[in-house]
């Protein structure tokens, strides 16, 4: 039986959904999700599903938006898929990622299929990245601050610098100067077109340009370029977590999201637009993660890699 807060709730929800309609101009067979984040302190944040693909007020798919302070979170239309008789998709580390996590919630079925002696086999089958040996993390604590680096650190950091000295953020400055050692001191090599790095896309004007070059950002959640495939170090100047609303989303399907598995999956694409991916190469690249979460899920991995690898050798 329903108390008075989650009835209250209810009511907040049905009214939510009634804006989306009216005022969106949302059909309400496209809201798959409302609910309020906590029934029991009938916190002020509400989670929203919606399909959106079609023409709307609402332009974006597949991510987390703000209206009048209430958290939308927008898919794909499971539609589009259905257009078609299979959709095939090349990628790595596809279990436990968005795109799983999205076919479980629509009941879309996944069949799986490997590369093995340059064919496609059907079945899962994992395997490491190749030319994983060449990467070396950096764990020299001289250069890993290990500052938080979270979208909220960023934050929280140029507002006290703006407050306390009008001047750029002790935090941030020291950041960018050790990510600079550590290109001077750890990979010595001259070539300014030689590294490449990232923060968020909000965070990236923080950065004292004097220390780092603007000209070297790429987005974090950069994918499929061979652009930068001949530098051999890489700058990963945050800490990535996925929207708490989304996780909600999800959670109301009784879908649990990883967010240690998606940092790493994000993370791992963007060292591997390096030349890591230069398979005939023999160069090592050097990785600066001053963020210890971000660090050592790519050090553990990596780990399990290297024993494996050994394992097999002896």
């Amino acid at each position: 039986m329903p108390n008075e807060k989650h009835l209250a709730a209810l009511e907040t929800e049905n009214k939510v959904s009634k804006l989306l309609v009216e005022r969106l101009c949302i059909p309400k067979e496209r809201i798959i999700h409302v609910v309020c984040s906590d029934r029991d302190t009938l916190e002020r944040t509400i989670s929203l599903g919606i399909d959106v693909t079609e023409n709307s007020k609402l332009q974006l798919t597949g991510t987390d938006l703000q209206y009048n302070g209430i958290s939308i979170v927008a898919f794909t239309k499971k539609e589009i898929f259905e257009l078609f008789n299979d959709v095939w998709i090349s990628s790595y580390m596809t279990k436990d990622s968005m795109l799983d996590y999205y076919c479980q919630m629509n009941n879309i079925k996944i069949s799986y299929y490997h590369i093995s002696n340059y064919a496609i086999v059907e079945g899962y089958r994992f395997d490491y990245p190749k030319e994983f040996e060449r990467l070396c993390i950096c764990q020299n604590e001289k250069y890993n601050l290990n500052f938080a680096l979270s979208k909220a650190w960023y934050k929280r950091e140029n507002n006290k610098g703006k407050i306390i000295t009008n001047k750029e953020p002790a935090c941030l400055k020291s950041l960018a100067s050790a990510f600079r050692n550590f290109l001077k001191y750890v990979c010595q090599n001259e070539n300014p077109n030689s590294y490449y790095w990232t923060t968020f896309k909000a965070s990236q004007s923080d950065i004292p340009k004097k220390y780092i070059s603007q000209k070297r950002f790429l987005e974090c959640n950069k994918k499929a370029t061979n652009e930068y495939d001949q530098c051999t170090a890489v700058g990963y100047l945050c800490n990535r977590f996925i929207n708490p609303n989304i996780i909600n989303v999800f959670a109301d399907k009784g879908i649990q999201f990883d967010n240690d598995q998606y940092a790493l999956s994000e993370l791992l694409q963007f060292v591997y637009r390096s030349n890591l991916r230069v398979e005939d190469s023999d160069k090592i690249v050097n990785v600066f993660i001053p963020a210890k979460r971000m660090r050592m899920l790519l050090w553990n991995f990596q780990q399990k890699y290297m024993t494996l690898r050994n394992n097999i050798s002896a």
